[in-house]
């Protein structure tokens, strides 16, 4: 405010006495003009109209009126022991000066100013119900000494001339008493107006109140720095602004009681350690700045009912200690402090911040509500009280302090500070959304029925309260959330999304917990040596995660569907449906513990299953994704598919069991090992492909048991334990079963593969061999049962020694018998073949050799060794040989192509077919017999043995025979084309026989002949007869027959046909008892003499040497050689030719 200038060359009125008139008194001075104030002058001083005049008073004036109307005038009561009484002073102008100080007293004085830089000074003195009006701009009331005291409403009044601003200041000490206030200042005016309240000041407001009013411009009020406003009980200061932007600055650390500021800008500048108060209803305030110190405020009202912005710069404090409950919506900035400091009361903020960036202490026992999450910018919080949450929020402010934080509801509020409060955390409405670990403070976290802790994490982190209440928790937000506090919970748990991690779900309250699709709950623990039980019940789309190297049971079921992992320690089930119905991973190192439960979820990873307890477990997962280890420690495991054995390893403890129970044929893919049992117990089948290392047993109930051999089942013996139950081995390669099968099932044979069995089996259900080949060296080992090769399938016996394969076979299969040993077949009824290989194959019956080909190895030998009669049609083939053995008789009835040989070694061979012994030779040992029927037998026949011709057609032997047992011819015709074919032996021929001799060259029959049967001559060449006992004839049919004497042509009748010729060569007499006939020619050779007694017809006789006698009737022609003779008592009915001699008998013959 600028400073008030008198000028040097005054006019002065100065006196002791008394200056006074009868009527009003004008004064025009030059100098300086004296009042003596010790009278009661009837009229005032009047009409000081020189400009820079001074006025001096002095003594004691009581009614005394002073009035200048010029400029610069300077009325003096500076005097000491000066009084002024019920006196009035007036001053109309500018600079002018009312001075009273220097302890002169006033008392009920009146002072009126008006004009611009008046100035009133009431310092040293004493004054007592002092009115003063000061009109003008910059004008100035100062106050000294121990100030005035005023009851008086309106009785102090600073005020500017109308349509005109200003500057009006108050120093010293000013104190308004009395009802409304003892002081009214008026800043009135269109202009901007300035009141200025001076360092050192103090205005005291006892009662209702002080006024100070603006003008219609932007007023400006400031309360310099150790100025003072104190205010007593109902104290009420009125800052009244114009219509404009007033403003209002406080300075210096003075303590000020403010009530009712109507302005629109407020500036609080206490300095440090300085205190102001603010009260009242400043309806007009818009922005409020505390620069420094503390400004304490009784009612929010005070700093404007409107949205007003509060600056609170660094190093101020606003102090809030209303005594009732308060709403603030005032817009906070600055980097200072907002305290509470009213215990049990509650402060709601709804405003919105401007870049405040302080500090708000709640001290203790105050609440802060909150209803905006803006209200106080990125400031932070010192809570030793309590926060609340009013609504849907997202508060970011760090909150530290001992108090706590109350989420009253509704709707979501969101807590994301890097909070350290320690008093906890109550959420009695809505839902509290926590943005990571820090946020809720170090504090217990109280969540009331119908309310909710969501935990929104973006990232990882770690919540470490402790939890109580009925109410919900949600895991929300993509990352983990690792729970570390205790917890009392009896509400629900939801995980959402993200993960969820506890090291104890007892951290997770005893309440329902719902994991949703996609989300996943974490249990990490890590107790060493310590069983940890759980009850709680999971439910929801989401995971349950198993951490830590602890060991964990769950004793309760559960319904999520979002599946479990286990990724270290070991989890344990004694309820089946503790993991819910999702699937279930058990990673590396991990463990599932399964007890007597049934367990439908699916099962993957390369961890392990353990079953401990002594019961059953049964697995109906599909845990074909499960690469690691089942571990059946104890009691049995009942799968009902083999997928739910994963396709590991499954370790059969000793004592224990692996069950199969399927509904349909399933496969075991897991390797399985141990000492335990394996068993199939449904109807189904059950296909093993792992390497197997099982030493315990494998029962097969009554379904199939299918493996490739003994890789897939170890050295475990198998029992089929029903008459339905089938061991299946099913190999598209070659493989081994070494293992013992016993029980009442069957053995089946699959797949392309060989599969070579060697266990000393039992098994009485048979053996059916569908495909590939089962290899045996024992036919022990094929069990007691009926033996089925199907077609395309062989039974392969690999025969060292001697053997008898006692069961029946049958099938469209194959029989193969390898190695050099000797097998006897009892009863075979296959009719896909029998392949010989090596050794010999021994059959009793034509049923033991089956009905399909036999095959024959080099060196081999089918060896037929019947008792009684048997015939076969079986084709035999290949290199080997056919033996026949036995006292029986084997018919063969077909072609055969074998060609190593047959030896007919005991009773009879019997061919319906000449190609039946194949192109090998034939060995007929004595006392055997081969027998042919009406057939052609090319082959070559040795032994001692003989053969023999049946049925009553043609026989043909061909072959170059060795055979000395002779032929029998009992039916039929035999024929040969080289007697070398007869071999050596006697030729028998029997009644109605016929052995034909169809040589086309000369050959010599040396066999003796014997038997009721005939002899047929056919071919072009000779033959030449030795012995001939045939009675049954012999017909020449063509060639000749050379006969030496009559035994070379039996006794039968002969019958010789056109073209072919009978020769006799006898070198003695000889009688021709035979019949004779034919169109042929009889010649006789020899020197002896050929009788015939019996009439013949013939139809040439040639006697080429010796003599012919006819003692008959010879009908035919007959030509006598030269030297030859023929004679007789017969008769030749036919032609003669003589070259020789004709010599008839005891009378002429007919010639």
């Amino acid at each position: 405010m600028p400073a008030h200038r008198h000028p040097a060359n005054r006019q002065l009125v100065r006196g002791l006495g008394l200056l006074a008139t009868a009527s009003a008194l004008t004064m025009a001075m030059t100098g300086v003009a004296q009042a003596n104030c010790v009278a009661n002058p009837a009229q005032p001083l009047n009409n000081v109209t020189t400009d820079n005049s001074q006025v001096d008073c002095s003594g004691t004036t009581t009614g005394a009126a002073i009035v200048g109307n010029a400029n610069g005038v300077l009325v003096n009561v500076s005097l000491g022991g000066t009084q002024l009484n019920s006196s009035s002073i007036e001053l109309n102008g500018s600079g002018n000066l009312v001075d009273v100080r220097n302890s002169a007293s006033t008392s009920d004085l009146v002072v009126l100013m008006q004009g611009n830089a008046a100035r009133l000074q009431l310092l040293d003195s004493q004054n007592s119900n002092i009115s003063a009006t000061l009109i003008g701009n910059d004008v100035e009331l100062r106050i000294g000494g121990a100030g005035i005291t005023t009851s008086t409403p309106g009785n102090i009044q600073l005020a500017s001339a109308a349509n005109s601003g200003g500057t009006f200041a108050l120093s010293g000490q000013l104190d308004a008493t009395g009802n409304n206030g003892g002081a009214y200042l008026v800043t009135g005016g269109s202009g901007a107006q300035t009141f200025q309240l001076f360092g050192g000041s103090t205005l005291g407001v006892q009662a209702n109140g002080l006024a100070i009013d603006g003008g219609s411009g932007d007023d400006v009020f400031l309360i310099d720095d150790g100025a003072f406003i104190t205010g007593g009980t109902g104290a009420n200061i009125l800052f009244n602004g114009g219509n404009d932007t007033d403003s209002m600055t406080i300075a210096g650390s003075g303590i000020s009681d403010f009530n009712t500021i109507n302005i629109e800008v407020l500036t609080i500048d206490a300095g440090t350690g300085g205190f102001r108060a603010l009260n009242g209803t400043n309806a007009d305030l818009t922005d409020i700045t505390l620069l420094s110190g503390t400004t304490r405020v009784l009612d929010a009202s005070a700093l404007g009912v409107n949205t007003s912005q509060v600056t609170i710069a660094a190093g101020a404090n606003l102090t809030l200690a209303a005594s009732t409950q308060q709403s603030l919506n005032q817009s906070f900035a600055g980097a200072g402090q907002i305290v509470l400091d009213s215990p049990f009361n509650i402060y709601t903020f709804g405003g919105t911040a401007n870049g405040f960036t302080g500090e708000l202490v709640i001290s203790q026992l105050n609440n802060a509500m909150l209803t905006s999450d803006t209200a106080f910018g990125t400031g932070t919080i010192t809570n030793n009280g309590q926060v609340i949450f009013g609504g849907g929020l997202t508060v970011s402010n760090d909150i530290s302090g001992t108090g706590a934080v109350w989420m009253a509801g509704p709707g979501q509020s969101t807590i994301s500070g890097d909070n350290s409060y320690s008093g906890g955390t109550l959420i009695s409405g809505g839902a509290l959304n926590v943005a990571h670990g820090g946020a809720l403070g170090s504090g217990l976290v109280d969540i009331d029925t119908g309310a909710f802790l969501n935990l929104d994490f973006a990232g990882d982190g770690i919540l470490a309260n402790d939890l109580t209440g009925v109410g919900g928790l949600n895991k929300r937000g993509a990352g983990t959330v690792t729970l570390t506090g205790a917890s009392t919970r009896t509400g629900a748990t939801n995980v959402l999304s993200g993960a969820l991690r506890v090291d104890d779900l007892a951290r997770l309250g005893t309440g329902a917990t719902t994991v949703d699709a996609g989300a996943s709950l974490i249990l990490d623990y890590n107790g060493a040596g310590q069983l940890l039980q759980l009850t709680q019940v999971m439910t929801g789309g989401g995971r349950f995660i198993k951490e830590g190297t602890g060991d964990v049971v769950l004793n309760s079921a559960s319904l999520y569907t979002g599946g479990t992992i286990i990724r270290a320690g070991r989890l344990g089930l004694n309820d089946g449906g503790a993991l819910g119905t999702g699937p279930v991973q058990v990673d590396s190192g991990a463990t599932l513990g399964i007890g007597n439960i049934i367990f439908g979820n699916d099962i993957s990873g390369t961890g392990s299953v353990v079953k401990t307890a002594s019961g059953q477990a049964v697995l109906s997962g599909n845990n074909s994704t499960f690469g690691g280890n089942l571990d059946i420690q104890n009691g049995a495991v009942v799968v009902t598919d083999g997928r739910a054995a994963g396709s590991g390893t499954v370790t059969i403890g000793a004592g224990t069991q692996l069950i199969v129970d399927s509904a349909g044929a399933t496969t075991i893919a897991a390797t399985l090992s141990g000492a335990g049992d394996l068993e199939n117990l449904s109807n189904s089948r059950l296909v093993l492909t792992g390497s197997n290392t099982l030493t315990g047993t494998v029962f097969v109930s009554n379904g199939t048991l299918q493996v490739e051999g003994d890789q897939n089942i170890g050295s475990a013996d198998v029992v089929l334990a029903g008459a339905g139950a089938v061991l299946d081995l099913s190999t598209a390669s070659n493989g081994t079963l070494a293992n013992l099968v016993s029980g009442n099932g069957q053995l089946v044979k699959t797949g392309a593969g060989t599969v070579f069995v060697t266990g000393a089996n039992t098994y009485a259900g048979g053996t059916d061999i569908q495909q590939g080949a089962l290899r045996v060296t024992d036919t022990a080992v094929l069990g007691t049962g009926a033996i089925t090769v199907q077609q395309g399938a062989a039974l392969d016996l690999s025969i060292a020694g001697q053997q008898t394969l006692a069961q029946s076979v049958s099938g469209a299969g194959i029989l193969r018998k390898s190695d050099f040993g000797d097998l006897t077949l009892l009863s075979n009824g296959l009719t896909g073949g029998l392949d010989v290989t090596g050794g010999r194959v021994i059959v009793n019956s034509a049923a033991a050799i089956g009905g399909g080909p036999v095959t024959m190895g080099t060196d081999t030998q089918l060896v037929f060794d019947n008792g009684v009669t048997e015939t076969t049609s079986t084709t035999i083939s290949g290199a080997g040989g056919f033996v026949k053995q036995g006292a029986g008789l084997l018919v063969v009835q077909n072609a055969n192509t074998y060609t190593g040989g047959t030896l007919v070694n005991a009773g009879r061979l019997g061919l319906n077919d000449g190609q039946g012994l194949g192109t090998g030779s034939v060995t007929v040992l004595q006392g055997a017999e081969l027998a042919i029927g009406d057939v052609s037998l090319a082959n070559a026949i040795s032994g001692a043995g003989r053969v023999i011709k049946t049925a009553s057609g043609t026989g043909v032997l061909s072959g170059a025979n060795t055979f000395s047992g002779g032929i029998d011819i009992q039916g039929g015709n035999l024929f040969v084309s080289n007697v070398a074919a007869l071999g050596t032996g006697t030729i028998a021929t029997a009644s109605g026989t016929t052995l034909t001799l169809g040589n086309a060259t000369a050959q010599t029959l040396a066999n003796a002949l014997t038997g009721a049967g005939g002899l047929v001559k056919s071919g072009t060449g000779d033959l030449t007869m030795t012995a001939n006992g045939l009675s049954g004839g012999l017909s020449i049919a063509q060639g000749r027959v050379l006969a030496s004497g009559t035994s070379g042509t039996g006794t039968g009748a002969i019958a010789i046909s056109s073209g072919a010729e009978l020769v006799y060569t006898t070198a003695a007499n000889a009688t021709f008892a035979n019949g004779l006939s034919g169109t042929g020619t009889l010649r006789k050779l020899g020197a002896g003499q050929l009788l015939f007694a019996n009439p013949f017809a013939i139809g040439a006789l040639a006697v080429d040497a010796g003599s012919v006698r006819i003692n008959a009737t010879m009908t035919g022609n007959a030509t006598v050689a030269s030297g030859a003779r023929l004679d007789g008592t017969g008769t030749v009915a036919g032609n003669l030719t003589n070259n020789g001699t004709v010599a008839p008998g005891n009378s002429i013959g007919t010639l």
